[in-house]
């Protein structure tokens, strides 16, 4: 083989690790080692359409949260009563974690 080759398969293998772990409404989830590409996508078009500072839509927020906990981790969680602002609070500690390295521990007060 020659240098002009990789295998991302093998090298993304070798990355693969635990993501981030939370509480909530008594379960225990684990988010992806790193977010989904199409998750920082979809961040960056609403901060262009709407302002890093704006508030975004629910129905982004929706579409965020289950690119982030995957469809069934979301159902669980919203039929336990997740509201939608503990979904924004849940997506914005995520972003501190992928984006700032940032891992708050305990009851969650900053």
């Amino acid at each position: 083989m020659t240098d002009k080759y990789k295998d991302f398969d093998d090298a993304w293998q070798e990355k693969k690790k635990e993501g981030p772990t939370f509480k909530a409404y008594g379960g225990d989830y684990e988010l992806p080692p790193s977010p989904p590409a199409t998750l920082v996508l979809r961040m960056n078009r609403l901060m262009k359409e709407h302002g890093a500072e704006a508030n975004i839509p629910d129905s982004a927020l929706l579409d965020m949260a289950t690119k982030l906990l995957g469809e069934d981790n979301l159902d669980e969680l919203c039929d336990k009563g997740m509201t939608v602002e503990e979904m924004a609070d849940l997506i914005q500690w995520a972003n501190s974690i992928y984006f700032d390295g940032k891992q708050e521990q305990g009851t969650g007060k900053q």
